[in-house]
């Protein structure tokens, strides 16, 4: 059973950035307005080119156009690949990340065997600030750079995630996951408790600029109505946070769905 914690963001020490421009030399695809809204947003360049300056773009467009801006500018030839923006991950388990591939069972089968055991195992902190480093560099080295994020079940695992996100510069939308049936002990925690340390967390990560808080049962049969009432205290304190969880992905869970909540 969870209990509560003491969290605290680690400071980093970053070294300054050089003032002087590099040119990116590629082919290059962008959508700098909404696609939703116009279809011409897509952006394709052929011989396309991005300014960096002191870490920032400074500028994008056609090589000739950009050389033409910064003359003495270094060019960095990546014209063998392409450069695209920063992908978005709308979905990813961070405690799952050292059981990727397990695949070959049933929905129960998996959690039972694979994906439970290992969330537990984050109630160490030194083994969850391991698996958040692996798992945030998972993230930067193949091109993504936001995600919505499952966090833990260990408020001091979530908080590891949140500075290794804050580390490595990634904006990161997630929380402490929330559930008190349904699962193993270790995983569960008292609805108090769990109030208690989201509030925690909330409070120490939310003046971070990349970083956002979500409200996150775990899904409809691992949360009693109590806990849910404490995703509605959360929401109702705190309008601009947001919420994510897991539809029924089978149907023996729609049946036990509607056997935990008969009046929905």
């Amino acid at each position: 059973m969870a209990t509560a914690t003491t969290i605290r963001p680690r400071t980093q020490t970053i070294a300054p950035l050089v003032d002087s421009v590099e040119i990116l030399r590629a082919p290059l695809f962008h959508t700098p307005g909404n696609p939703f809204e116009n279809p011409r947003s897509f952006v394709a360049l052929y011989d396309g080119a991005l300014a960096i300056q002191a870490g920032r773009i400074a500028a994008c467009g056609d090589y000739i156009v950009v050389r033409a801006q910064y003359p003495e500018a270094a060019v960095r030839d990546m014209r063998d690949g392409c450069i695209l923006p920063g992908l978005i991950d709308t979905h990813v388990h961070f405690p799952q990340v050292r059981i990727l591939g397990g695949l070959g069972l049933s929905f129960p089968e998996w959690l039972e065997t694979l994906a439970l055991p290992e969330e537990g195992r984050l109630a160490e902190t030194e083994y969850a600030r391991i698996v958040a480093r692996e798992f945030v560099q998972g993230l930067a080295s193949h091109g993504t750079t936001a995600a919505l994020v499952f966090g833990s079940h260990f408020a001091e695992a979530t908080a590891e995630l949140f500075n290794a996100a804050d580390h490595h510069g990634l904006r990161v939308t997630s929380g402490l996951v929330l559930s008190d049936r349904g699962l193993p002990p270790v995983l569960c925690q008292t609805p108090e408790i769990a109030l208690s340390n989201s509030r925690l967390l909330l409070e120490t990560f939310r003046d971070k600029s990349r970083l956002r808080y979500a409200v996150i049962p775990r899904f409809a049969p691992s949360t009693s109505e109590a806990m849910l009432e404490v995703c509605q205290t959360l929401l109702r304190e705190n309008p601009a946070l947001l919420f994510t969880t897991h539809v029924n992905e089978s149907a023996a869970e729609v049946a036990q769905v509607l056997q935990a909540f008969p009046w929905a």
